[in-house]
């Protein structure tokens, strides 16, 4: 009995030690990014992957491909805007603590990653990345390049 509690007990010491993140608690999501008019030329595909995590944060990771080389992008939770309209299409207001800032690489992939309060985003519809402003800050400079519905 000694052997299989301790096997246990390893067993989440390990999982806790992975990435330097926090054990997982709920399911993984993973949510499609889809096109969105801001994008112009561009095709951006790809998805952002969602784990809720043990110590109350939602951890996101967002993998796009086919966006303009060596550009700044930020991106956003945001909550339904427009109640009658899908959610990246809504116009909802974003959530400024979900903001999460990268720059994309010298073939237009980009991989953004962020931590936050999962309370902070219980009411989020959907995650919206887009160009950031000339001067690289948090602010968008566009509607959207790409978005995801997360309801």
């Amino acid at each position: 009995m000694r052997t299989v509690v301790f096997a246990i007990v390893g067993a989440l010491g390990l999982a806790a030690c992975n990435a330097n993140q926090p054990p997982v608690v709920g399911a993984q999501r993973v949510v499609a990014m889809g096109k969105q008019p801001a994008a112009g030329t561009l095709n951006p595909t790809g998805n952002a992957t969602i784990v809720d995590l043990a110590n109350g944060d939602r951890a996101t990771r967002i993998n796009l491909s086919g966006l303009a080389p060596n550009t700044s992008y930020v991106a956003h939770y945001h909550k339904q805007g427009d109640m009658t309209k899908p959610p990246c299409e809504s116009g909802g207001a974003l959530i400024p603590t979900s903001t999460m800032i990268g720059k994309s690489d010298a073939s237009g992939v980009l991989v953004m990653r962020g931590n936050v309060a999962r309370d902070d985003v219980a009411d989020a519809t959907y995650l919206n990345v887009h160009t950031a402003a000339a001067d690289m800050s948090t602010m968008p400079a566009d509607a959207g390049v790409s978005c995801g519905n997360l309801k």
